[in-house]
């Protein structure tokens, strides 16, 4: 066991033997919103970098949104494959787009995405 992993031991027992429940210190959830639209492709000689743009909202007034982006593409023989990119922004008060870049090959076809919510923790608990 590693010097980091026995501290992080002895901090929880620690804590349960206070009778500090893990509820207590583990993350609080809250609630949270992702939207995106497609933005812009930016060519190069052998890739297309497609660029979204999200924005993420959240009933708290610090947050960080989990969400991933998930992409369908075609390739060049007519083979569909389908990726899930996790990414997270932090929410505040002030709602702003923040962009993000999908590198595809320049013989492919993006076919389908769309953005899923995955979780939303309040800030400094996590």
């Amino acid at each position: 066991m590693t010097g980091a992993r026995i501290w992080v031991a002895r901090a929880a027992l620690g804590l349960a033997l206070c009778g500090i429940p893990a509820a207590a210190w583990a993350a609080v959830d809250c609630k949270a919103d992702v939207r995106a639209e497609f933005r812009r492709d930016d060519y190069s000689d052998q890739y297309v970098d497609k660029i979204f743009l999200v924005e993420v909202s959240s009933s708290e007034p610090c947050a960080k949104v989990y969400f991933d982006l998930v992409t369908t593409e075609q390739l060049f023989n007519g083979e569909e494959i389908t990726a899930t990119r996790r990414e997270w922004r932090k929410s505040t008060d002030e709602v702003k787009a923040s962009p993000i870049k999908y590198r595809m090959a320049r013989d492919s076809k993006l076919v389908k995405w769309e953005v899923k919510l995955v979780r939303c923790v309040v800030c400094g608990t996590e």
